[in-house]
């Protein structure tokens, strides 16, 4: 950056902390080369200044895991959210809340590498330590409610992850405004659930709003409205199949219409 000192335009290193903001926002923005030049700058120079155990330089080993992670280098973004996930829990604490992001980006870390099983303790444990830290009504509480379902359903378990779902939907639904789009997403989840428990009336009941709040919210081809667009063209298919004379290979028909818009 460069500042001008005593009349002269001089060049002033960038703080770590504006090189890590400059990398989140890149990487929100899709821009994940320079995203992750700016995090590796980051993470150097905290190293340099700060050391290994300062929380700022924790912060900026997992921005860059988790950015190392959205490029598909496990083996490298592995490293980097295990030793800012064993950093936290020394320097924070493992009920800090900068420790449970590390034990999330840990979690998506094992299922992005095929690892579910070795993931499930981990989302266990953060759905305890939220509730302890934070409430059962608190929104980050709810959102790894929403981690650990979604798990089990990946996993097979349904009625496990059609309970815990359900109850994450009532809790959600007393915080949060009937417009919401967090709650549209967890009603989405629990939707795919119910689909493949074979409820599909339910699975239908829970699918139709979420998907008028996300298309309102955030337009026909954004990829949690495709996602509900998807699971009610599943939905429909499946239907047919149990009463061919009931309609809903037209209905499937229709939401396969609006997903292949979307998709364009």
């Amino acid at each position: 950056m460069m500042f001008m000192i005593n009349g002269v335009q001089t060049e002033v290193p960038r703080p770590p902390i504006a090189n890590d903001l400059l990398g989140t926002m890149l990487h929100a923005l899709g821009r994940l080369d320079e995203a992750e030049h700016f995090h590796r700058q980051s993470l150097e120079e905290n190293l340099q200044v700060r050391g290994p155990d300062h929380p700022a330089t924790l912060d900026s080993m997992q921005a860059l895991g988790m950015l190392l992670l959205k490029r598909g280098k496990f083996d490298e973004s592995m490293d980097c959210i295990d030793q800012a996930l064993l950093g936290r829990k020394l320097v924070l604490g493992v009920d800090h809340r900068a420790t449970i992001e590390s034990m999330n980006g840990m979690a998506a870390l094992l299922q992005a590498k095929g690892m579910a099983e070795e993931a499930l303790p981990l989302l266990n444990q953060i759905v305890q330590r939220s509730c302890h830290i934070h409430g059962s009504d608190h929104p980050l509480t709810i959102s790894s409610m929403d981690n650990l379902g979604t798990l089990l359903h990946r996993l097979g378990r349904l009625e496990e992850a059609e309970e815990l779902l359900a109850e994450a939907l009532e809790r959600t639904l007393q915080i949060s405004d009937e417009s919401s789009v967090h709650l549209a997403i967890l009603m989405t989840h629990h939707a795919a659930v119910l689909h493949d428990l074979g409820h599909f009336q339910s699975a239908r009941k829970s699918a139709l709003p979420a998907y008028t709040i996300l298309q309102s919210q955030l337009g026909i081809s954004h990829h949690h409205t495709i996602a509900t667009v998807q699971v009610l063209v599943n939905l429909h298919n499946d239907w047919h199949l149990q009463d061919l004379q009931a309609g809903h290979d037209r209905s499937a028909t229709r939401w396969q219409l609006k997903l292949d818009t979307a998709e364009q």
